[in-house]
């Protein structure tokens, strides 16, 4: 009776575990699967179990890579792989397998399936927006709330001559003239509020002493709860358009 109960419990546990879980025999044909994997790809048991598990793979030489090194006893460890859903979307996920051998023979492979669509998705978001950060040509520049700088992109570097060695921590006060240093406070009180400050006009100094006007967008960075960690601010040079401006007056 301890036994079966045991057994049952176990069953439960694998039937309803929240990761993919599933078995193929030695011939690649899926023996099982619980419910969580045909809830990740959207198939009912009928459709999924008895299938070669190729049939649901994208990338056919990927999978059978991962069957050629488990019927050779390796184990895959965070594999990443690309599965097609019944609705024709893809999923990408990670798979944990190893394979069950009784007396040198293959009996089938043991898997747990990750999804990681959603992570992979907001990795390529990131390197993609870090990588048109990179190409600005606006200088954009990221700082904590004390005013320490946490990037520097090659915009910044063309337009205030500072590299990024030279200015990633330290103060913002390296490129603000003194007599503005309390506006900067101000735009950093308002940050912190979680306000955002649109095309503000000021004025900034480059590492060889020329003073620019600038616009200014400012913008709070926050954490995964919500809560402002820093600023994110984007500079652009108004100086030959307040000097045109200033020459139309003039005139």
């Amino acid at each position: 009776a301890q036994r079966r109960r045991a057994e049952g419990d176990l069953r439960d546990f694998v039937e309803n575990a929240v990761e993919g879980l599933h078995s193929a025999g030695p011939d690649g044909t899926i023996l099982w699967a619980n419910q969580a994997e045909l809830d990740m790809l959207g198939y009912a048991r009928e459709e999924y179990v008895g299938q070669h598990i190729s049939k649901f793979h994208v990338d056919r030489d990927v999978i059978d890579d991962a069957l050629t090194r488990l019927f050779r006893g390796d184990s895959l460890s965070r594999f990443p792989a690309r599965m097609r859903c019944k609705n024709g979307s893809i999923k990408k996920v990670v798979l944990d397998s190893n394979s069950l051998w009784e007396e040198g023979r293959f009996i089938h492979s043991r898997c747990i399936m990750f999804d990681v669509t959603e992570q992979k998705r907001e990795e390529e978001t990131r390197s993609l927006l870090a990588a048109i950060v990179a190409a600005s040509d606006d200088a954009i520049v990221s700082k904590t709330l004390d005013g320490v700088i946490l990037s520097w992109n090659q915009g910044a570097q063309r337009l205030f001559g500072y590299s990024p060695a030279e200015a990633v921590g330290r103060s913002t006060d390296l490129i603000i003239p003194l007599e503005l240093r309390p506006e900067e406070r101000q735009i950093l009180d308002r940050i912190r509020q979680g306000d955002r400050v649109d095309h503000f006009e000021t004025i900034r100094v480059t590492k060889d002493g020329r003073r620019l006007d600038v616009s200014l967008t400012v913008s709070p960075i926050r954490d995964d709860s919500r809560r402002v960690i820093g600023s994110s601010k984007v500079a652009r040079d108004v100086t030959e358009r307040k000097q045109m401006g200033s020459a139309l007056r003039e005139a």
